[in-house]
């Protein structure tokens, strides 16, 4: 079986996705050494294990939202990277997102390592707004360059391949497992509710995931509640409408069983992003996934990869990312709540059939198989 290196430009425990493919390839007697870029600690560990994998989180410090300063010490990132491989045995590098894909190319070359690659979304559109537009192209023309010469592409959905030209991908979606929702789940039976209907948003607060929005609505709609939790740079904007309509609720930041906990009480998850985003139109929030595993409807963008699923799926309701549009989807819903009740059962449906973790990374899986 082979052993692998995994390169990661941020935390390692907070990106779900890595955690899922590391801890499924472990278990299938892979060696798995993760290599991850820790930016907001003063003090980095050189070695540590979690659930079973070996990680080092390494430096430099570099703040989050500052491009300036990740450009800058991106290359201080990738030059730990290849001095610490040095010291690994593997036989695969596996690279997450553009930022990991140059240093993971020359290291496997370097090594006479496989590589994979692995594109969680289309890194040229998330950084739009923040570089200069060389920069942009470049990312573009090395990207389509280096994905065509790895062993491996694994893209996180068809948009995502489609959008950086791979043709040959394996598409692994970042659905929740079985195992760790399974408790929650199986105590989830969607019926017809009654009194308030509680609308659920749990994620980052930023702009662009129709929170401002949404709160400004809430207030003139009696029957809804809005609770959200989560962190952000809306923080304070969330405090003060919470403060100023029991029918807005903010609940801080919330573990992830805490987020399902809550979860559970909704009539409908909230995961609207704005459109004029390219990679909101073509990427799949995992919230969907985990709110069809709970089988809770949701509301979700008109004219996204999302929206795609949902009407495929039957499991939830699309809406322009328009204010009037929501209002005129909610006083609908109001009289449709049997039919939210079944939108919810279709989606924990197709969550059982398609949608959860050891569906998607079988694939992942067969391809290492190839490569052994």
């Amino acid at each position: 079986m082979p052993s692998i290196l995994m390169l990661l430009s941020k935390p390692y425990p907070h990106d779900t996705r890595v955690k899922r493919e590391a801890r499924s390839l472990s278990a299938t007697m892979h060696d798995v050494r993760v290599l991850s870029w820790n930016r907001e600690r003063s003090k980095f560990d050189s070695d540590g294990s979690q659930e079973g994998i070996k990680v080092s989180l390494i430096g430099p410090r570099c703040p989050e939202r500052s491009f300036r300063s990740f450009i800058l010490k991106l290359p201080i990132f990738w030059i730990s990277c290849l001095r610490m491989s040095k010291n690994i045995q593997f036989n695969v590098v596996h690279a997450h997102d553009f930022d990991t894909l140059p240093i993971g190319y020359l290291i496997s070359k370097l090594r006479g390592a496989r590589l994979v690659y692995d594109a969680h979304e289309s890194y040229a559109d998330m950084i739009v707004g923040e570089a200069p537009k060389w920069i942009i192209s470049w990312v573009i023309r090395i990207e389509g360059m280096l994905q065509k010469r790895a062993d491996v592409v694994i893209a996180s959905n068809p948009k995502v391949a489609e959008r950086i030209g791979a043709k040959r991908s394996i598409i692994v979606m970042n659905c929740p497992s079985k195992g760790e929702l399974a408790e929650s789940v199986l105590e989830v039976s969607p019926k017809e509710r009654t009194g308030d209907l509680i609308l659920g948003y749990f994620g980052s607060l930023e702009p662009g995931r129709f929170i401002g929005e949404a709160m400004v609505v809430i207030p003139d709609q009696k029957q809804y509640k809005l609770v959200i939790a989560g962190d952000g740079t809306l923080i304070r904007r969330v405090k003060e409408f919470a403060s100023k309509s029991d029918q807005i609720a903010y609940f801080g930041l919330l573990s992830h069983s805490e987020v399902i906990k809550r979860s559970k009480q909704c009539y409908a998850m909230l995961i609207m992003f704005d459109p004029s985003n390219r990679n909101n139109r073509i990427g799949a929030p995992n919230r969907l996934f985990e709110a069809m595993a709970m089988g809770i409807p949701v509301i979700v963008t008109d004219n996204t990869l999302a929206a795609e699923i949902v009407k495929k799926e039957k499991c939830g309701f699309a809406c322009k990312y328009d204010i009037f549009a929501f209002i005129a989807l909610l006083k609908e819903l109001r009289n449709r709540i049997p039919e939210a009740a079944e939108a919810g059962s279709q989606g924990r449906a197709a969550y059982e059939r398609e949608y959860n973790w050891e569906a998607q990374v079988s694939k992942m899986l067969d391809a290492y198989s190839r490569l052994s």
